[in-house]
C-alpha cells in the first residue's frame, strides 16, 4: 500500500458538504452570544474545525476504500476535494524474481475477490516433452520476437510471459514496422509544402539505423531450465484461468501423456544385467539399459530410423519385439512338393505346397510402409499372427558348400499371404511357379513371419527349425539324371 503519511494533503472547505455540518454545529453559540467578538471568534475557528474534520474523514475514507472488499467504492460526497482517486497497484519485485513469481503476481490482486484455484499438478515437475505437448494442445506456444532466424539478440526468457503488444518492437518486428507501406501522401501546395530537411541527403539505411531503430535489449543468455520454468508458468497460468472441470481436464491430459510415456511397470530390470555374472568361455557381455533401450537408436546417429521402410543401406528400428510365442505355440513347416531330393521337369509350371502348424496365416501389412514397424502379436490361442514366404535359389550342385548370395542368388520369391487351407492351427499353403525352372539344382526354403514381416520369435533358444528347406533337381524330361 502506498505510504500516505509523507505526502501532504491540501483540503479546501469552500462549498464542501462537511463545512455545512461544521457550521451548523456552531449555530447555538451564535444565537446565545450575539456580540460581535464572539461571532467573529466562532467564525474564525470554524474553518480550522472544518479543515481538521475534513482531513480525518478523507484519510478514513481513503483507508476504508483501499482495504475494503472488492466492489466497495467511496461515495462521491465523502471524497475530499483535490483527493485523487486511488487504484490498487501491483507490487513489482525489484530483483526481477523468477518466472513463476511474475505470473503469480497477476493473481495477488484478486485476494479477497476470488480464492485462487489450487492446482493438482506441478507443471514445473512435468517432463519437457509433456510440457511442450500441453502448450501445443491448448495453443499456448508464445510468439518469439525477434525471430530465431534473425541476427538479433534474443530477449530474456521472462519476455515470453508478456503479451505480444507489451513487448517493445525491436529487431525483426521493428524492421517489419519500419518497412510497412505508408499511407496516402497529401498533395503538396505552395502553402503546405514541407521544409527541406538538411539531413535528407543521408542514405535511407543510415536514417533507419539512427532515427527509426529502438535500442535493442542487451543479450540475455538464459539456460534451458529457466526457459522451461517460463513455459511451466504459462501452462500454470492457463490452467488456473480456465473455467473448466479441473479433475476431468487433468485426467484426460495425464492419460494422453501416459499413453506416450514409458510406464514404470513395463521396465525390464533384467536389461540392466550384462549377463557376465554367469561367465561362459567366449561369452560377450550384453548391451544394457534401464529404460528398455527406448533411445537406443540415438546411439547410432549415422543410421536412419527404419520408419516402416525397407532401407537397403541399413537402419535402426525402435519398434519392440512384442509378444513372444510360448513353447507350445512355436510354428513349424514342411514342404509337401517338391520333395527333398526329388526331380521335376524343366520349364513346366508346378505348384509349391507346404504344410504349416501354429501360425495363424493371412496376416500381412504393407511391406513398403509398415516393414518391421510393429510388435509381434498372437491370437487367443497363443499362435503368432502372420504369414509365410517361399524362396528358390539356384545351386552349382547338390554338393555346393559355399554360402549363397541372399540378395542376388534367388530366382523365385513369393509371399504366401492367403489363409492356409486346413485345420485351425495351420493348414496347407501353396503357390504356382509359372513357366517352371530351367535345368539345374535348386534349394527351396520357407520364411515364416509375423504380420509386419519380421521373423517369428519364440520363447526358448533351443528349438527345432521353424522353417523347412529342401533340395531338388530340374531336368529336361523330369527324370533322375535326365537331360
Amino acid at each position: 500500500m502506498p505510504n500516505t503519511s509523507s505526502a501532504p494533503h491540501t483540503h479546501t472547505t469552500h462549498g464542501h458538504p462537511s463545512s455545512v455540518h461544521a457550521l451548523a454545529s456552531t449555530g447555538p453559540v451564535a444565537m446565545h452570544a450575539p456580540s460581535t467578538p464572539v461571532v467573529t471568534l466562532a467564525a474564525a475557528q470554524a474553518p480550522r474545525a472544518r479543515g481538521q474534520n475534513t482531513r480525518k474523514r478523507a484519510v478514513q475514507a481513503d483507508d476504508a476504500a483501499y482495504h475494503a472488499a472488492a466492489g466497495t467504492k467511496r461515495a462521491a460526497p465523502e471524497r475530499a476535494d483535490g483527493d485523487r482517486e486511488r487504484t490498487k497497484r501491483k507490487r513489482v519485485d525489484a530483483s526481477g524474481g523468477s518466472a513463476g513469481s511474475q505470473v503469480n503476481a497477476g493473481h495477488s490482486g484478486n485476494v479477497g475477490e476470488k480464492e485462487d484455484r489450487v492446482s493438482l499438478i506441478d507443471f514445473a515437475a512435468l517432463p519437457t516433452d509433456a510440457l511442450h505437448r500441453y502448450l501445443a494442445h491448448f495453443d499456448l506456444i508464445p510468439d518469439l520476437d525477434p525471430s530465431p532466424l534473425s541476427v538479433e539478440d534474443p530477449g530474456p526468457p521472462a519476455s515470453l510471459l508478456k503479451a505480444k503488444s507489451h513487448i517493445p518492437l525491436h529487431g525483426h518486428a521493428l524492421r517489419q514496422a519500419s518497412t510497412a507501406s505508408p499511407g496516402p501522401v497529401p498533395t503538396g501546395t505552395a502553402a503546405n509544402r514541407p521544409r527541406r530537411d538538411p539531413g535528407a541527403n543521408r542514405r535511407r539505411s543510415s536514417r533507419l539505423v539512427e532515427d527509426e531503430r529502438f535500442p535493442a535489449p542487451p543479450p540475455v543468455y538464459g539456460d534451458i531450465a529457466e526457459v522451461d520454468g517460463v513455459l511451466a508458468a504459462i501452462a500454470e497460468r492457463h490452467f488456473r484461468e480456465q473455467e473448466v472441470k479441473e479433475v476431468d481436464t487433468l485426467a484426460a491430459f495425464m492419460c494422453a501423456v501416459q499413453a506416450k510415456a514409458l510406464v514404470s511397470s513395463v521396465i525390464a530390470k533384467g536389461f540392466e544385467n550384462n549377463g557376465q555374472d554367469q561367465p561362459t568361455a567366449g561369452q560377450v557381455p550384453s548391451l544394457t539399459s534401464s529404460n528398455n533401450f527406448i533411445n537406443f537408436c540415438a546411439t547410432v546417429p549415422n543410421l536412419p530410423i527404419t520408419n516402416g521402410l525397407q532401407i537397403k543401406t541399413g537402419s535402426c528400428n525402435p519398434a519392440p519385439m512384442g509378444i513372444i510365442a510360448s513353447t507350445a505355440n512355436m510354428p513349424s513347416s514342411k514342404f509337401i512338393f517338391p520333395t527333398n531330393g526329388g526331380t521335376i521337369a524343366a520349364n513346366k509350371t508346378f505348384t509349391i505346397r507346404m504344410q504349416i502348424n501354429h501360425l495363424e496365416t493371412g496376416h500381412f501389412v504393407n511391406a513398403n510402409e509398415n516393414y518391421f514397424s510393429a510388435p509381434q502379436v498372437v491370437n487367443g490361442a497363443g499362435d503368432i499372427q502372420g504369414h509365410s514366404h517361399v524362396v528358390i535359389e539356384k545351386l552349382s550342385s547338390l554338393g555346393q558348400t559355399t554360402p549363397t548370395d541372399p540378395l542376388n542368388g534367388f530366382i523365385f520369391f513369393k509371399g504366401l499371404n492367403d489363409k492356409a487351407q486346413g485345420n485351425a492351427q495351420g493348414g496347407v499353403l501353396s503357390t504356382d511357379v509359372t513357366g517352371g525352372l530351367p535345368s539345374g539344382t535348386y534349394r527351396l526354403a520357407s520364411i515364416n513371419s509375423a504380420a509386419n514381416h519380421q521373423p517369428v520369435l519364440v520363447a526358448v533358444a533351443q528349438h527345432g527349425s521353424l522353417d523347412d528347406m529342401v533340395y531338388f533337381t530340374v531336368t529336361d524330361n523330369g527324370s533322375v539324371g535326365g537331360h
